[in-house]
């Protein structure tokens, strides 16, 4: 059940993009500041630097503000917003090696007592991750990172991929064991 909370900050959203959609440049400041986060954070996964981050940022707020009065206010903005990132790092990353992907201190998982690089320290962990994150394909790569990191749903994931559910499934599971694979050749290698 949404709250009445949710459903005033929901209409409040809804107005800020009307008004940013039909060109008030203020309202598209405040659409710009609360997306610039996951904008940016999304792009550091997929891109793997902060500076094509940025590059990927920048362009994806031009997209946004030329695109914006064609976005369909019936849907939400953001499954949108994550298909223009997903699109703009994909462009920026064809004309560019791939390089080391950001995991940021807040997703860092949790070390159980079973795994097999429990001992590793956080940061050793995190780097462990991003290689094995930048390992993988384009397309695993963004669905692993909008679903396990950004926390998008299977069926939103799709919808931002433009690809069925069944496919981002088969994405995840296959990235998953890439990883593992990855991530137990580099802890047999350092024992």
């Amino acid at each position: 059940m949404v709250s009445a909370k949710d459903q005033g900050e929901s209409r409040e959203w809804a107005i800020l993009l009307e008004r940013a959609a039909t060109g008030d440049v203020s309202a598209f400041e405040q659409v710009m500041l609360r997306s610039e986060r996951s904008v940016m954070l999304t792009a550091r996964r997929l891109l793997g630097n902060v500076a094509d981050a940025e590059e990927a940022s920048q362009e994806v707020f031009l997209r946004v503000y030329k695109y914006l009065h064609r976005f369909d206010r019936t849907k939400a903005f953001e499954p949108w917003l994550y298909r223009l990132t997903v699109n703009v790092c994909n462009d920026i990353a064809s004309g560019r090696s791939r390089g080391e992907v950001a995991w940021s201190d807040e997703h860092e998982p949790a070390a159980s007592s079973g795994d097999p690089h429990h001992s590793l320290t956080g940061d050793e962990h995190r780097k462990l991750i991003q290689n094995a994150l930048g390992e993988l394909p384009e397309k695993q790569r963004a669905a692993v990172v909008l679903r396990e990191l950004q926390g998008l749903t299977t069926a939103e994931v799709a919808d931002v991929l433009k690809v069925t559910e069944a496919t981002v499934r088969s994405h995840l599971s296959a990235a998953r064991l890439r990883m593992k694979r990855f991530i137990e050749k580099r802890f047999r290698r350092s024992l």
